[in-house]
């Protein structure tokens, strides 16, 4: 019995460390040497709820856990190692079927488990409870991910992360709130609080697969905000620790690190961006397309040419191809964006029905750059207030988001417009061209005569080079929209 829980650890120790191989050699031969004794059967179902849960076969998850918790009811064990192992399976449970079906009330009832499972009193349960809340927040945010751009739903999802870390704070484990937390800042467009979250990692005891996770997003955080100092420390620290990691998606998250810094200045893009290719199986990089598609298109933003990229995408994910728009519903908004950002890059006419797609849980930046990339086709079209009126709706998602896209934002509204040079005589005549009013009646408002408001106005069509009153007060309403 002795032996077998202590693999039972091992199994849960070897996982947080990053080895995914000696947690699977773990629970096996603890499965082997509980093959005669049932309350032993029931530890290792829930050791192996908890370590498929983590490895997000949720489906196998929560059979594993029904097998403990079915052999647990014909039990009178009581030791604790018992009652923690019942008290995980109850968490995987309710966490794989919140995540396998997110029907309202399924949700709703598997929140329910897992906030009965927090309030458990039992001192010998602190990582259980810390584990709930971790999961209570993953199935919360999924479940509010595609309203995310309500306030209310905003509000709701922030005031859960506050009640999970004010929760986490009596444990030791903190589980995954703060990569959480920071996935909800680029989901909301909140680049401060992620940082705020990022930065508390430094302090923070994380288990290895947690550390890689939070330290490669806030290398991504420093990246979006053109911090390349912060951008090449975070995302070295994050590729050093994933030595000897073997767990795909913390893998991906490291060499994701190794990209952002070598982007930021600390080595070759090219190189890095080999590096990720070769740092899991093509199957395994399929389980997180969005991280190959994240690396891409930080190699288009720091200067690799669009043929490069092109070719990491076809390594990395070889049944993307060049048809990526087929993805756009799904992951971030990742899909969308780097095949229009690709196309502008070759010179190739974009496909409106990627611009024009509205895919649920999107980055808030990502859907900045959607209409960014929509207020430049407007501009080759010469649809300069269309253009503005994208440039606006960039501007204000990006209200709590500063750094690289704000930025492009901000240069193509200012370079989009030229300023128009007007004595102050003009500007009072323009200001009622705007409001819509005729030369007589503009001469009778200023008390001067039609022909010197002929005058003001011819001199202002040939000084904007318009055609037209119409385009002159077009002109102007879209040098006033970009000023807002």
């Amino acid at each position: 019995m002795m032996e077998c829980r202590q693999l039972l650890e091992q199994s849960n120790t070897a996982w947080l460390s990053g080895d995914r191989h000696r947690t699977w050699v773990a629970l096996k031969r603890a499965a082997e040497l509980a093959e005669s004794d049932a309350s032993l059967k029931a530890e290792v179902e829930a050791w192996r709820s908890v370590a498929l849960v983590r490895a997000e076969l949720q489906s196998e998850a929560a059979e594993a856990a029904e097998r403990c918790l079915s052999l647990a009811k014909e039990l009178t064990e009581d030791s604790v190692e018992f009652r923690r192992a019942v008290a995980h399976a109850r968490v995987s449970l309710a966490t794989s079927q919140a995540l396998l079906d997110r029907a309202p009330e399924n949700t709703a009832a598997c929140l329910a488990v897992l906030e009965q499972l927090v309030e458990d009193r039992d001192p010998e349960l602190e990582e259980v409870r810390s584990r709930a809340v971790s999961n209570i927040l993953v199935v919360h945010i999924k479940a509010l991910s595609g309203r995310l751009h309500e306030s209310p739903v905003e509000v709701e999802a922030w005031s859960r992360v506050s009640w999970a870390r004010t929760v986490a704070q009596k444990f030791s484990y903190q589980g995954t709130l703060v990569r959480q937390a920071i996935d909800l800042a680029f989901l909301t467009g909140q680049w401060e609080r992620g940082w705020d979250y990022a930065r508390l990692s430094e302090n923070a005891e994380l288990p290895r697969d947690e550390q890689v996770g939070v330290w490669s997003k806030a290398a991504l955080l420093a990246w979006e905000r053109g911090w390349d100092g912060y951008a090449r420390w975070f995302g070295r620290k994050a590729l050093r620790a994933t030595t000897a990691v073997s767990i795909p998606w913390v893998r991906l998250y490291g060499y994701l690190g190794g990209v952002i810094a070598a982007a930021a200045g600390a080595g070759a893009v090219r190189s890095a961006l080999d590096s990720y290719v070769r740092c899991v199986t093509t199957e395994e990089h399929a389980t997180r397309s969005h991280r190959a598609l994240q690396a891409g298109l930080i190699g288009l933003e720091a200067g690799c040419g669009p043929d490069e990229v092109r070719h990491f995408i076809s390594r990395a994910l070889p049944d993307h191809g060049e048809d990526l728009n087929h993805h756009a519903q799904r992951h971030y908004g990742y899909p969308l964006i780097v095949e229009a950002t690709l196309r502008e890059a070759e010179g190739r006419a974009q496909d409106r029905r990627i611009l024009d797609a509205s895919p649920s849980g999107v980055y808030q930046v990502n859907r900045a750059r959607q209409h960014l990339l929509v207020a430049r086709v407007h501009l080759k079209e010469e649809r300069k207030l269309s253009a503005l009126t994208e440039l606006q709706q960039a501007r204000h998602l990006l209200k709590a988001w500063p750094g690289r896209v704000l930025n492009t934002v901000e240069h193509e509204t200012i370079s989009s417009v030229g300023p128009l040079m007007v004595t102050p005589s003009q500007r009072k005549v323009l200001d009622l061209l705007v409001e819509g009013w005729g030369n007589r009646r503009i001469a009778e408002h200023l008390g001067l005569s039609e022909r010197t408001i002929a005058v003001h106005v011819g001199t202002m069509l040939k000084r904007s080079k318009a055609t037209s009153r119409t385009e002159l007060v077009a002109q102007e309403m879209v040098r006033r929209l970009a000023r807002q």
